[in-house]
């Protein structure tokens, strides 16, 4: 059955051939990329190989609050467009790296504003039209070592790539885990897909010249983007009733701060106060309209 898609980080690595192969399958995708280069190559690359299939290829900075706004009211208003009242998957795929600590506009660190803000935000402007859907996570093994650095969560005083990466994948699992038992009233369903080391372009850009050779290497020893694909067709095709966290198709244990209530809801309300938005209210308003 044809689904209409949104996948965030759609223009490269994972997310563009995840976009290939959901325009394959006959799906309605809406491939979202950061730069407006890059998303005109995959538009072309896209509309080449799969010239009759329903698809929009549009430019956002996630890093910023009001592009991933304007960008869900633009999502919004051309599905009205199409007659489509429905979003069966969000895909929240894009990630970034950043070599020195960086504050967006909205003075959040810049890979916590991206990896992790980014999905919350476009996930609750979107959720009216989300009930009875998914909502995927592209996730990371590195995630197993990390912790929320609560006393310094944007790491102004001591920024380390890694760390700060990590952090924002340990709090992909933990938005997934939260959106689960609070839009439950809604149907939807979240999922978080480990790649594995994947051989992307991920930390080549914005970083220093010996961070861009280590990852050179290092990434020479993953597998290719149709790996993490599979997973991602799995969930969406079967939508398993168990399993949060899957890597090759299959849920596999997570971090297992993950399941510690109290860092999952304080979490959740230090990332509302941030976004200025308020789940629980949305849902109860979303019930009671319908």
């Amino acid at each position: 059955m044809k689904k209409t898609i949104v996948v965030t980080g759609g223009t490269s690595g994972i997310g563009l051939a995840l976009s290939k192969q959901l325009l394959k399958a006959g799906h309605h995708v809406i491939c979202v990329g950061s730069r407006p280069e890059s998303v005109q190559r995959a538009k072309s690359e896209l509309t080449e190989l799969y010239p009759h299939t329903s698809m929009l290829v549009v430019a956002a900075d996630l890093s910023r609050q009001r592009e991933v706004n304007f960008l869900a009211e633009s999502i919004k208003g051309y599905l009205k467009e199409q007659s489509i009242d429905k979003i069966d998957v969000l895909i929240n795929n894009a990630g970034a790296v950043r070599g020195k600590f960086t504050l967006t506009e909205d003075n959040v660190e810049y890979q916590f504003a991206t990896n992790h803000l980014a999905g919350l935000l476009l996930a609750y402007r979107l959720l009216p039209m989300l009930m009875g859907g998914m909502i995927l996570f592209t996730g990371s093994y590195s995630h197993y070592r990390a912790k929320i650095k609560w006393k310094d969560i944007m790491h102004r005083k001591c920024y380390y790539i890694l760390a700060a990466y990590r952090q924002t994948k340990l709090a992909n699992v933990m938005s997934a885990k939260m959106l689960n038992e609070l839009l439950t009233p809604l149907h939807i369903r979240s999922y978080v897909v480990d790649p594995g080391l994947v051989n992307t372009d991920i930390a080549m850009k914005h970083v220093s010249w010996l961070i861009r050779l280590v990852w050179h290497f290092h990434r020479r020893q993953g597998t290719t983007t149709a790996v993490p694909v599979k997973t991602f067709m799995y969930l969406i095709e079967q939508r398993p009733q168990a399993g949060l966290y899957f890597r090759d198709s299959i849920p596999i244990r997570y971090n297992r701060l993950v399941d510690r209530i109290e860092e999952v809801s304080k979490l959740l309300e230090l990332s509302e106060d941030l976004l200025k938005v308020d789940f629980r209210q949305q849902v109860e308003n979303l019930m009671n309209e319908n």
